[in-house]
């Protein structure tokens, strides 16, 4: 009797861990949707965002004329970015980074958190200048334009050297 008591108990937890299995598997998959619906959300926010700078870019035009810069040099600018990555590392002084990381701040491209990291996790310039610019451009398009805009004014000839004018 002992003997089918024993048995019962190792049946009985083998099937607890099986549900428990079963529940975390169930669980992960909730969770996979989450964050699909999220991410959705967040691509039409960037849609969102780049409609309403189109709008404004517009209305800038109209009263500005030219220098505005287009819808299209939005959608490219994290590409543009990212061609002249290497030579922005190479090039952009620490007193430069620390203008560009307020701006972004004043503009609302990186919180607090984000300034402090590219400060105090890399000890290096170049460090600081590389993490700065991937940390934008995984933001987007929208992201990127704020920062060439930042770079050409604060710094209007590292701008024409890095081909941002």
């Amino acid at each position: 009797m002992e003997e089918d008591f024993e048995d019962l108990f190792q049946r009985l937890d083998d099937i607890r861990k099986l549900l428990s299995l079963s529940l975390q598997v169930e669980q992960r998959g909730e969770v996979h949707e989450v964050h699909d619906v999220v991410d959705r959300a967040e691509q039409k926010i960037d849609l969102l965002h780049e409609k309403m700078d189109r709008l404004i870019v517009k209305g800038k035009e109209a009263k500005a004329g030219p220098e505005t810069p287009s819808p299209a040099a939005s959608t490219h600018a994290d590409k543009l970015l990212g061609e002249v990555r290497g030579r922005f590392v190479e090039k952009a002084s620490l007193p430069l980074i620390k203008q560009l990381l307020d701006g972004l701040q004043e503009e609302h491209v990186l919180n607090s958190e984000e300034a402090e990291a590219v400060m105090e996790e890399q000890a290096a310039r170049a460090d600081r200048a590389r993490c700065l610019i991937d940390m934008v451009r995984k933001k987007g398009p929208r992201a990127s334009q704020k920062m060439i805009t930042l770079l050409r004014e604060r710094d209007p000839t590292l701008g024409t050297t890095l081909g941002l004018d």
